[in-house]
């Protein structure tokens, strides 16, 4: 009888234990160095100088451009692995999910969490996708998106997008 009592206990302190566990996982900072770095193909110095390079404002296409042509395929291969895909668009091939946003985030010292990168890979980005995104961030994380962005709606010139001086929206008119 002493026995099960005593393994009851062991066992609800074990449960206690890996939920805590579990918890603090939920919390982790995703980074695009950690993401490299656990998958063994760290960033470059060369890179990193890249990354430091990132300043609020600048043009969006260029920070695109930059960001999708900078890492190797084993890089890609490590960050599609880890955020997901989004499809090939335009001229633009198939690139790691979210990645320009956790790059962003994680310059600005606010970087997203593993419970947000796995809410963001099952969210749809279709319409009212990015409004589900920007009520994902924290308010910290907003005002970095909205420094390095331009806004709620990242609309920048040169983006495209209801007032920021591209093409509107598809479907909007």
């Amino acid at each position: 009888m002493r026995f099960v009592q005593i393994a009851s206990l062991l066992l609800s302190v074990l449960v206690i234990c890996f939920a805590g566990m579990a918890g603090a996982a939920d919390d982790d900072p995703v980074t695009a160095a950690s993401i490299l770095a656990a998958a063994k193909c760290p960033l470059t110095e060369e890179q990193v100088k890249t990354l430091e390079g990132i300043e609020p404002g600048g043009d969006m296409r260029t920070l695109m451009s930059t960001i999708n042509s900078m890492f190797t395929e084993e890089q890609v291969a490590a960050l599609k692995a880890k955020l997901g895909t989004s499809p090939a668009r335009g001229n633009m091939e198939e690139s790691p999910r979210n990645l320009m946003q956790v790059i962003i985030l994680e310059k600005a010292g606010v970087p997203l969490t593993e419970k947000q990168v796995s809410e963001m890979q099952n969210m749809q980005m279709g319409q009212g996708g990015m409004q589900q995104m920007n009520e994902l961030y924290t308010e910290a994380q907003r005002e970095a998106m909205s420094q390095y962005m331009g806004g709620p709606g990242m609309g920048r010139p040169g983006m495209g997008g209801e007032g920021t001086g591209g093409p509107p929206p598809a479907g909007s008119q």
